[in-house]
C-alpha cells in the first residue's frame, strides 16, 4: 500500500510539474491541480483500512464456530428440528459400503443421535453420504450434526455447509470453498490473497491443521454430467479429506458410490406413526392435536401416518396448527397420503402469511403469494437455488429498459447540475443543453462498459480481482470527468491553461474514484442487506470526492473569478448587472466552491450510483412494481419471508427454506418448470 501511494506522489509531481511549465506564469490552475492532487492523496491515505491482525488459526475457528452455531440455531428452531430435544430420524447403512472409514466403525443402521456420535468420535478420515427421499431430514440431519459439532466443549472441526449448486464449473475446488466461505464469513479474509480472488491464507491453514469439516449440501442439484467428476474431485482433495455429502437417494447411484473412498452410504428412514405423535406432542402443536393424535395412534399403518413419516411433512403439519390451520376432517378421514401431502404443501404459504406472525396490513397476502412465485420462477430460470438481490435485473427482460434508464437518468440529472452551474453566468439554456448531453453521453459510456458487481465499502486501490476490467472502468469514468472538466472551463475561462488544467484535474479524479473500489468481501458474516448497505456507501465515497475535488477547484476559480473569467462573458454579466460580479474576493472563493462540489460531486456521483449494483437493483425493483410482479420495497419484504420461515438466508443469498414450497408455486404458473417438481413426485 506505501509502495502504491508513493508512486501516486511521484505521478501527481510530474504531472503538476508538466501543467506548472505549460502555464508559466500562469500560476492559479497549476495551484488548483497541486489542490486537487494533494487533496486526492490525502483521502487515499485516510481511507486506507489496514488488514486485520488475523489472530491464531484456533481464534479464527472458534469464531467461526460461534457464528456457524448461532445460524444453525435459528434455523433449526424455524424447522422445528431442537425444540426441547432433538428431533430424532433412522437411518440405515445402504448396500453401498465401501471398504474401511466409517463404514467398519458403526453399525449397519441406527438414529441420529448415535451416528452423529459417532461421526465425532472417529479418528479416521470421516466420510459420509446421506441420501433420502425428498423431505426425508436431509437437511435436518445436516443441522443436527452442525449443533453437536459446534457445542463450546466440543473439540471437534467446526462443519461450514456449502451448496454443491454454487460451485460454478470453470472453478476449481479450492477458488470455490474460497469464495463461498469469504462471502458467508468475511472475517475469515485478512486482506491477503482472499482479496485476489485466491485462496484466503487463513482458509488454508484451518484446513491444512483440520479445523473445517465441509458438509457438501444438494448434490442431486447439480447436473448430471457434472456430479462424477466433482465427486471424484472431492475423493482425492486434502481439503476433502473429511466431509459430508447430502443427496436425494435416486440421484445417488453405485457408480457414484464406488467413486468415494472409505465413506459411509446411509438412506434415512421413514417416520413411524409413534415418532410423528412424539415429535407434535414434543412441540405442542395446541389442543387441535388432539384428533390427529387420535388417527396415528388408532391407524399406525393409515394414509395419515404415512403422509407424516417425514420430518418435512411433520413441520408442514406443526406450522400449520400453529397458525390455525388444522388439517380438515374429511382427509383425517378418509384422505389419501397424496391428497394429505398437496394439502400440507399448498396451505404452508397462505397459513404463514395470516398467521399470528404474519403482518397482512403491510404484506397482503395475495400480493405476497405473487412475489413468491414470481421468485419461484426466477430461480428456476437462473438455474441456481441462490437468490442474489444483484442478479435480479436478469429477470428484466427487455433489454433495452437499463441502457435507457442511464441515458435518460444521466441526462436529466446533470442537466440539472448544468443548469446550477451556468445559471449563475446567465447560461441557463447551455447549462441545461449541455448538461443533458455529457450526462446522456456518460449513461452510453457505463452501458459500454458494463454493470459493476456489488463494491465493498472499505475502498481499496484497485480492484484486484480483474485489474484489466477495473482499468477500463476508471480510464472510462476518467475520460467523463475530463470532457466534463474541460467543457466547463472552456466555456467560462479564457486560454487553453484552463481548460487543460481542469480536464486533468477532474479526469484524474472521476478516474480515481472509480478506482477506489473492489468487489465486496463483508468483514462479518455477511447478509443480504449487508451487502447492499456496503455497496451504497462506496457509492456515497464518490460523491464526497468529487465534492472534494469540486470545492477546491471551484474556490481558487472564483478567488480569480475578476481576473480569468472569460472576457465575453464577463461583459454579458457586467451588462444585466449580476449580483456574485460585486461579490468580495472571499464570498467569490466560497461560492464557487459550493456550486463546483455541487456539480463535481453530483456529476461523479451520478456517474459512480448509474453503474453500481444498488441502482441497477432499484431499477429492476421499478419495473418488477409497474408489471405487478413484486412490491418496491422488495428487501423488506425478502426479509418478512425469511422471518416468517419462507425463505431462509445463506450468506449474502436468499433461499426458498423448502424446495417443495418453490416447486408448488411453480406448478400453480401458467407457464410450468421445465422439469418434473415436486408435485409431480408426490403423485408417484
Amino acid at each position: 500500500m506505501i509502495i502504491t501511494l508513493l508512486w501516486l506522489l511521484l505521478a501527481a509531481g510530474v504531472v503538476v510539474g508538466a501543467v506548472a511549465l505549460l502555464l508559466g506564469k500562469d500560476v492559479e490552475p497549476a495551484v488548483a491541480l497541486v489542490s486537487a492532487a494533494v487533496s486526492a492523496i490525502a483521502l487515499l491515505v485516510s481511507l486506507r483500512t489496514p488488514s486485520p491482525a488475523r489472530g491464531s488459526a484456533a481464534e479464527r475457528a472458534e469464531k467461526l464456530r460461534v457464528k456457524v452455531r448461532a445460524q444453525a440455531t435459528r434455523e433449526s428452531a424455524t424447522r422445528g428440528i431442537w425444540e426441547g430435544q432433538p428431533m430424532v430420524i433412522r437411518w440405515r447403512a445402504t448396500g453401498l459400503r465401501a471398504a474401511g472409514g466409517l463404514a467398519v466403525e458403526l453399525p449397519a443402521a441406527g438414529d441420529s443421535g448415535e451416528l452423529i456420535t459417532g461421526f465425532t468420535r472417529s479418528r479416521v478420515p470421516k466420510r459420509l453420504v446421506v441420501t433420502g427421499e425428498p423431505g426425508s431430514g436431509k437437511t435436518g440431519f445436516a443441522l443436527l450434526l452442525t449443533l453437536v459439532m459446534t457445542e463450546p466443549a466440543a473439540a471437534v472441526p467446526v462443519p461450514v455447509t456449502l451448496p454443491l449448486s454454487s460451485w460454478l464449473p470453470e472453478e476449481t475446488l479450492h477458488a470455490w470453498i474460497n469464495r463461498r466461505l469469504l462471502l458467508d464469513y468475511g472475517f475469515l479474509d485478512d486482506g491477503g490473497n482472499g482479496s485476489r480472488g485466491g485462496p484466503s491464507p487463513t482458509v488454508i491453514e484451518l484446513f491444512e491443521r483440520g479445523l473445517l469439516l465441509p458438509i457438501f449440501d444438494g448434490l442431486d442439484e447439480l447436473a448430471e454430467e457434472r456430479r462424477a467428476p466433482v465427486l471424484a474431485t472431492l475423493n482425492s482433495d486434502l481439503w476433502s479429506r473429511s466431509f459430508v455429502i447430502t443427496s436425494r437417494i435416486g440421484q445417488f447411484t453405485p457408480d457414484l458410490a464406488r467413486l468415494i473412498d472409505g465413506a459411509l452410504v446411509t438412506t434415512l428412514q421413514p417416520l413411524d406413526a409413534n415418532a410423528a405423535a412424539r415429535y407434535l406432542i414434543d412441540r405442542d402443536g395446541g389442543e387441535a392435536l388432539a384428533p390427529l393424535l387420535a388417527e396415528l395412534t388408532t391407524r399406525p399403518d393409515g394414509e395419515v401416518a404415512a403422509a407424516l413419516s417425514t420430518p418435512l411433512m411433520l413441520f408442514l403439519t406443526l406450522t400449520q396448527y400453529r397458525n390455525n390451520h388444522p388439517l380438515p376432517a374429511d382427509l383425517l378421514a378418509d384422505g389419501s397420503r397424496l391428497r394429505i401431502e398437496r394439502h400440507l404443501v399448498s396451505a404452508f404459504i397462505p397459513a404463514v402469511l395470516t398467521g399470528p406472525g404474519a403482518d397482512p396490513s403491510t404484506w397482503r397476502p395475495a400480493v405476497a403469494q405473487t412475489t413468491l412465485r414470481f421468485l419461484s420462477e426466477y430461480l428456476r430460470n437462473s438455474g441456481s437455488g441462490d437468490l442474489a438481490w444483484w442478479e435480479m435485473h436478469r429477470a428484466v427482460r427487455t433489454r433495452a429498459f437499463f441502457p435507457i434508464v442511464r441515458v435518460i437518468g444521466g441526462g436529466v440529472g446533470s442537466a440539472v447540475l448544468g443548469a446550477i452551474l451556468f445559471g449563475l453566468f446567465g447560461l441557463l439554456q447551455v447549462g441545461l443543453a449541455l448538461g443533458f448531453a455529457v450526462g446522456s453521453t456518460a449513461g452510453l459510456v457505463l452501458t459500454l462498459l458494463g454493470p459493476d458487481a456489488p463494491r465493498q465499502s472499505a475502498p481499496s486501490i484497485r480492484d484486484k480481482k480483474n485489474p484489466r476490467r477495473a482499468l477500463y472502468r476508471s480510464i472510462g469514468f476518467g475520460l467523463v470527468g475530463a470532457v466534463m472538466g474541460g467543457i466547463d472551463s472552456a466555456l467560462l475561462f479564457d486560454g487553453m491553461s484552463y481548460v487543460v488544467a481542469h480536464a486533468l484535474i477532474f479526469g484524474l479524479t472521476f478516474g480515481i474514484a472509480r478506482s477506489l473500489h473492489e468487489e465486496a468481501i463483508p468483514k462479518e458474516a455477511g447478509t443480504p442487506e449487508g451487502f447492499l448497505n456496503n455497496d451504497r456507501k462506496a457509492t456515497a465515497y464518490s460523491w464526497g470526492l468529487g465534492a472534494l475535488a469540486g470545492a477546491l477547484v471551484g474556490g481558487i476559480d472564483g478567488a480569480f473569478l475578476g481576473t480569468r473569467l472569460s472576457h465575453s462573458l464577463k461583459e454579458a454579466l457586467q451588462t444585466h448587472q449580476a449580483w456574485g460580479l460585486g461579490l468580495p474576493t472571499w464570498q467569490q472563493a466560497m461560492l464557487g466552491a459550493f456550486v463546483s462540489a455541487l456539480a463535481a460531486g453530483g456529476g461523479l456521483g451520478l456517474m459512480s450510483q448509474a453503474s453500481s449494483a444498488s441502482a441497477r437493483f432499484a431499477s429492476a425493483r421499478l419495473w418488477f412494481a409497474f408489471r405487478g410482479r413484486a412490491p418496491l420495497r422488495l428487501m423488506p419484504f425478502l426479509e418478512y419471508a425469511y422471518d416468517l420461515g419462507i425463505l431462509r438466508r445463506s450468506g449474502p443469498y436468499y433461499q426458498f427454506r423448502h424446495q417443495i414450497i418453490s416447486d408448488h408455486l411453480l406448478a400453480a404458473t401458467p407457464e410450468r418448470a421445465s422439469g418434473p417438481t415436486r408435485d409431480a413426485e408426490l403423485s408417484k
